[in-house]
């Protein structure tokens, strides 16, 4: 939304990479969030002995 508005002139640039910066950032911490939990079945496996 904020690409198409910023070709239509209605955002500024660093609105832009404001918004890029954030979906980028969102994306980090849900890779985090993923492996942290893999990190977390792989302790219980190992702590109950599966």
């Amino acid at each position: 939304i904020t690409e198409q508005r910023y070709r239509e002139g209605l955002e500024k640039t660093s609105d832009l990479l404001d918004r890029e910066a954030m979906f980028t950032n969102a994306k980090l911490r849900l890779l985090k969030a993923k492996h942290d939990f893999q990190l977390a079945v792989s302790q219980l496996n190992f702590a109950t002995g599966q």
